[in-house]
């Protein structure tokens, strides 16, 4: 009977986790605002860190083995990847970029909104290199093989790489900054 009790099991916990008033706060707002910067952390951690090891097997696996696949196999090889790897890729980021959001809007008193704002900026040019560089060059590849546009999707990514690998860096350190949490 303890598990329908209001407050047990994992839900009730999670409700607990969300509903922790912020010091220096009182009433229901500071209760909903702090409700609302906990599920921020969490979307963040749910989609970042997964990102971060996705970002660099991307990187040091996956796009390096464009170049040993035959040309005559390549487009399909590459079709596959591009489906996917969107699966995985596309909701992450689409929740990220939300959680980034939502964490300038309703961040922990004790981080700042500097930092929930570079976490954002990291978020934007991880954004900005897929869309405008990666996106391209992989419509580039879905055509065949081309050696120079492989290459330049390799060594872009690591732009990807950095901001992913920094926004993961900053979220968990922001984490140590925010005992509320």
């Amino acid at each position: 009977m303890r598990d329908r009790m209001p407050g047990a099991g994992g839900w009730g916990r999670l409700a607990r986790f969300a509903s922790v008033s912020a010091p220096g706060l009182r009433g229901a707002a500071s209760t909903r605002h702090m409700g609302w910067s906990k599920i921020a952390v969490l979307a963040q951690l749910g989609t970042t860190l997964p990102l971060v090891g996705l970002i660099w097997f991307v990187q040091v696996v996956a796009y390096p083995q464009f170049a040993r696949v035959d040309a005559a196999s390549f487009p399909a090889y590459h079709a596959a990847h591009a489906s996917l790897i969107s699966y995985l890729v596309g909701p992450l980021m689409v929740v990220e970029l939300g959680a980034c959001l939502l964490a300038v809007a309703a961040r922990p008193p004790s981080v700042s909104l500097h930092v929930a704002i570079a976490g954002l900026a990291l978020c934007a040019l991880a954004w900005g290199v897929t869309g405008l560089v990666s996106v391209p060059l992989h419509e580039t590849l879905g055509r065949g093989f081309h050696a120079e546009a492989h290459a330049r999707l390799v060594s872009t990514n690591w732009l990807r790489t950095a901001a992913w690998t920094a926004r993961g860096a900053l979220l968990l350190w922001s984490l140590t900054r925010a005992p509320e949490l």
